[in-house]
């Protein structure tokens, strides 16, 4: 049996997914409440840096456990159709396309709904008519 082939018995590539998006879907809404919890600039690095230290880690897991019906348990290195449970491979397909559809979610809302928003109250001293006629021109200079 190849390598690859081992890896995918072991859903060691669906892990990978999840922690990704997960993990991404985390360090959005870190980004997001870290200033308006006032929480320290570092808070987001450190999120940062833990799931980057976290991923090897879940990969091993994964690699060294499987879940089964009753649970996780310990991968027996015997035969791959007696090791595979289908139920498992559903629930954690089923978990893969959850975190996903969240995570696409999350996207389209912070750049649909909340990104044009924040765009129009950056500037409130100026009125909507300059800003408007300062970005249709083409040609515009700055004075400081």
């Amino acid at each position: 049996m190849s390598f690859y082939s081992e890896l995918k018995r072991r859903n060691v590539f669906k892990v990978a997914i999840v922690y990704l998006a997960v993990a991404w879907l985390l360090l959005q809404v870190s980004d997001t409440l870290g200033p308006a919890l006032r929480l320290p600039e570092w808070f987001i690095s450190a999120v940062a840096f833990l799931l980057i230290l976290g991923f090897p880690v879940a990969l091993v897991f994964a690699w060294a456990f499987e879940l089964t019906p009753e649970g996780l348990k310990r991968d027996s290195s015997g035969d791959a159709a007696e090791t595979t449970a289908a139920s498992g491979d559903s629930r954690l397909n089923l978990v893969v396309v959850s975190a996903l559809i969240v995570a696409v979610g999350y996207f389209a809302v912070d750049r649909f709904v909340l990104g044009p928003s924040v765009e129009t109250e950056s500037t409130p001293d100026v009125p909507r008519e300059a800003v408007d006629s300062a970005t249709e021109s083409e040609n515009s200079i700055a004075v400081l």
